[in-house]
């Protein structure tokens, strides 16, 4: 039996809402007096989508559950201005990968809705099974646009989004000209960087963004796959709390999931 829909949000999101956007508003303030441009229109952004839930609850025709909403809402938050305008992410170590992790979830969280909010007519469900594919699928194909879009303002636009690593060992065929054959350097203590006339002395390797765009994948797969086994460990009532879902009409119900 599916649990019963309410048509309005909690309380509690109007809360948590109010003093999300209070933060958004005494940021953007801030990088206005200090002359921080391209931050303030950041935090001009994230405050609308602190709002966009409900927006999306009133153009999709959705019911969005209080714990989901207030999950998307902290997400923004976390990554716009807690990781860029604070620049957290520059500060940990963890947080870029909590970020992807937490877009894995949701997303896939969307990606297990998608057919029913894309079919808003239909009465039917599809498989469970199908559902998951699809949860799957969204969220691996928006984290692999997600490094697209960083490799893109890097080329364009001079942006460095990578977290660049300094590495003590190193693969490499660029010696050896042949694919799959490489040399293998251990212990690389120092490297030097000459450019317009300045040197700079490094630690070891310096990478720039390989070993970041793969562990934010692989920690977006991770978010996936917590979402994929809390639907089959929480069934319906994790579903009713961590997707979007349809808003039920003129007392009709959707067909019920199959099991597999």
């Amino acid at each position: 039996m599916m649990l019963k829909r309410k048509n309005h949000s909690a309380p509690v999101v109007y809360v948590v809402m109010g003093l999300l956007e209070l933060f958004c508003f005494a940021m953007l303030l801030h990088s206005l007096i200090t002359g921080q441009w391209l931050y303030a229109l950041m935090c001009l952004a994230n405050a609308v989508l602190v709002v966009t839930p409900q927006l999306l609850q009133r153009w999709l025709d959705l019911q969005i559950s209080a714990v989901f909403e207030i999950f998307l809402m902290i997400f923004t938050i976390l990554a716009i201005i807690v990781g860029t305008v604070l620049d957290v992410y520059y500060l940990t170590n963890w947080l870029d990968l909590v970020v992807h992790a937490f877009s894995g979830f949701l997303v896939a969280a969307i990606g297990f809705q998608l057919h029913s909010i894309m079919n808003r007519h239909s009465l039917e469900t599809p498989s469970l099974a199908y559902r998951c594919v699809t949860a799957f699928c969204a969220s691996l194909a928006v984290a692999v646009l997600w490094e697209f879009w960083e490799y893109f303002v890097f080329s364009l636009f001079d942006m460095d989004m990578q977290h660049d690593s300094v590495l003590n060992r190193l693969c490499t065929s660029y010696f050896t000209n042949k694919d799959g054959v490489s040399d293998i350097f251990e212990n690389v203590t120092s490297m030097t960087l000459v450019a317009d006339g300045k040197t700079y002395e490094i630690n070891g390797y310096l990478d720039m963004g390989f070993i970041d765009t793969m562990t934010d994948m692989l920690a977006c797969f991770g978010g996936t796959i917590v979402f994929l086994v809390g639907v089959f460990a929480g069934k319906e009532r994790f579903i009713e709390l961590f997707t979007p879902q349809r808003k039920l009409t003129d007392g009709k119900k959707t067909r019920e999931p199959e099991t597999v």
